[in-house]
């Protein structure tokens, strides 16, 4: 379901078409589905956000307008849902709004820079295809502890921790709310 998301989302067919799904159909689920709630408002925010970075679009795309738009609003939602979190611990503002950032970008980046998220790279001679070293064949990049360190200027572990599982769940129920409503119709 991310991937027709993805691809709807850079779609310049727009037409409807009665006798089966289209991409008109996956966008107006995507519109219709943030009527549910803040959550689904950022999954929705990251899945076209990520959709852009995935696919290179010409309409839409990093750098876009429309797009810096999302992202800063997708950072501002993020902020908004973590500071109603019970878990999350208290920070000074300053730190909220980079922290959120460094989240999201994590999980936009998510692929490993070597195989590129294919999770096996060829040999040095091009013959056989190994299980790539740097990502233990996952296909995903590991951010380290140093890196955000580095980046924060402080470890910020747990409520990092906590804004990559309300990604997950903002994602995850936004792409429910898609299936859930092209299964009706």
């Amino acid at each position: 379901m991310r991937a027709r998301i993805y691809r709807s989302e850079q779609s310049t067919n727009l037409k409807w078409e009665s006798t089966q799904e289209r991409d008109i159909d996956v966008l107006t689920a995507m519109g219709i589905s943030d009527t549910y709630g803040v959550m689904e408002q950022l999954g929705g925010l990251l899945l076209s956000v990520k959709g852009a970075n995935k696919s290179r679009g010409t309409h839409y795309f990093p750098g876009h307008e429309r797009y810096k738009a999302d992202l800063k609003d997708a950072i501002r939602l993020l902020v908004r849902i973590a500071n109603r979190h019970r878990a999350m611990p208290k920070l000074r503002m300053r730190q909220w709004q980079p922290l959120a950032g460094m989240a999201i970008a994590e999980w936009l980046n998510d692929s490993c820079a070597v195989c590129n998220g294919a999770a096996q790279v060829k040999n040095e001679a091009g013959t056989v295809i190994i299980e790539c070293q740097a990502c233990n064949g996952s296909g995903k990049h590991r951010f380290t502890d140093e890196d955000r360190a580095r980046v924060m200027g402080e470890r910020m572990d747990k409520p990092l921790s906590i804004l990559h599982g309300l990604i997950g769940i903002a994602e995850r129920l936004k792409v429910q709310a898609v299936g859930r409503l092209l299964e009706r119709w």
